[in-house]
């Protein structure tokens, strides 16, 4: 049977952290992130907020799921989301 929609968002994008047992994601409101001295990534993939963080991924994630797809994109405004359309 198809899951309620609450059910859904509540789930949907969401990996608990090993390390922490958390089972809820935490917000990560960082701008940048620690790099390895060769400038690497530490973890993930993230270099700058607003180029992505695990936030921002789980959020797509969830949203992708709610809305039946594969991938979705989340954007910061509008204007944004506007020009990636008109851009692509």
């Amino acid at each position: 049977a198809p899951c309620a929609v609450c059910t859904v968002a509540a789930h949907a994008g969401i990996d608990s952290d090993y390390e922490t047992g958390d089972v809820t994601p935490a917000l990560h409101l960082s701008s940048t992130f620690r790099r390895n001295a060769d400038l690497s990534h530490m973890k993930g993939n993230y270099v700058y907020g607003r180029v992505g963080n695990p936030t921002r991924d789980a959020f797509e994630r969830c949203m992708a799921k709610m809305e039946g797809g594969n991938d979705a994109l989340a954007f910061a405004t509008g204007m944004a989301a506007a020009s990636a359309i008109l851009q692509a």
